[in-house]
């Protein structure tokens, strides 16, 4: 897994950020190897919802930071999804599984 996250990380050398940290952390792929596909959907929309629970009309102006660390999340599960799907097929065909359960 990190193998892949490191290839993908400097393959190019105009868009690597040579100044940010390696992320190490697999978390994702750890759960997508060890819960089921429906238990990750669940876990995933909770915390989504806890998320944007903090959130409404009167305050959304108020909350960049929020919206930020959404984004952000968001932006580190996508490209977990796309380093587990390029470590084996099988972890592609599970995070599409994970998909459809949520």
């Amino acid at each position: 897994m990190l193998a892949v996250r490191y290839r993908l990380s400097y393959a190019d050398e105009t868009d690597t950020d040579w100044v940010g940290s390696f992320q190490t952390d697999t978390s994702f792929f750890e759960s997508l190897v060890k819960i089921s596909s429906q238990k990750l959907a669940e876990l995933i929309t909770d915390s989504d919802v806890i998320n944007f629970h903090t959130l409404s009309l009167q305050n959304i102006m108020d909350n960049e930071e929020t919206f930020r660390n959404i984004g952000r999340g968001w932006n580190q599960c996508s490209l977990a999804v796309r380093e587990a799907a390029l470590v084996d097929q099988h972890f592609a065909k599970k995070a599409l599984e994970v998909a459809k359960a949520s």
